[in-house]
């Protein structure tokens, strides 16, 4: 055997055992019960109490009354109080536990300390960092929202700028998470839910079950696959103008406008 039939030798069981582990990986995705099982007391051995940001709604709502469900007391946190005392009172009507209120706005910079205040004394064992926002429910580049450099409103005239809003929530707000795709909440505008798009109570359901699947995670099998097939497509070809106005129509058409 020469050196180069010795190459695609290797070459070839390389590609061979690179795909037979992602195989495997997928296989486990199927089944997240038997492969990453958690005790009935997972949640509850780790502290009495869960903080779900952005709970007032959508995705850290579901959060919120699931993680409830499961045997915690949680805090849930967003800048509308009337929101959240309206959660507060469906979950605590609804599985018993016990719901604290914090009044914080993301898009803000000095919230923090007022955070913190009030969760002192609280044993915790749930951090659900969900809080985010959008600043168009249609995609596109971020420095061609329209608007962006203008106030959110006209309360905000004196507050921070658009533009400065969005990244102190969905960067400086932020850590590792899970990375879902597409789920129909407010923030996505309520998407008509199908395989691909999911409720954000079933999204979270699934999404419990794979916390023990790595540092990160797409939450469901659906947006594994999904999340697979985005990898597989080169950068320059999934970045470039011609997929993304592509996306941007494609967009446009499904939410009709």
């Amino acid at each position: 055997m020469d050196l180069m039939e010795l190459f695609f030798v290797c070459l070839g069981a390389a590609v061979v055992v690179f795909y037979g582990v992602k195989m495997v990986r997928f296989a486990k995705m199927l089944y997240p019960r038997v492969c990453f099982p958690q005790p009935d007391s997972f949640f509850t051995s780790m502290g009495e109490w869960a903080v779900v940001t952005g709970g007032s709604d959508g995705i850290g709502k579901a959060y919120a009354f699931e993680l409830a469900g499961r045997g915690l007391n949680v805090v849930i946190l967003s800048r509308t109080k009337d929101k959240l005392d309206r959660v507060a009172l469906e979950i605590g009507e609804t599985t018993g536990q016990k719901v604290k209120v914090i009044v914080a706005d993301f898009t803000e910079d000095d919230m923090y300390e007022h955070i913190e205040e009030n969760l002192k004394g609280l044993n915790i064992s749930v951090l659900v960092n969900n809080v985010g926002i959008l600043p168009s429910h249609i995609p596109c580049k971020f420095l061609q929202t329209k608007d962006l450099e203008q106030p959110p409103s006209p309360r905000d005239a004196f507050c921070f700028l658009r533009i400065t809003k969005v990244i102190n929530c969905n960067v400086k707000a932020l850590v590792k998470a899970v990375a879902p795709f597409g789920v129909s909440t407010p923030m996505t505008g309520y998407q008509k839910s199908n395989m691909v798009t999911l409720t954000a109570e079933d999204f979270v359901r699934t999404s419990l079950e794979y916390l023990q699947a790595g540092d990160k995670t797409y939450g469901s099998i659906c947006h594994t696959v999904l999340g697979w097939m985005v990898q597989a497509v080169p950068q320059q070809i999934l970045h470039s103008e011609t997929m993304q106005d592509s996306l941007l129509e494609y967009v446009k058409k499904r939410v009709g406008t």
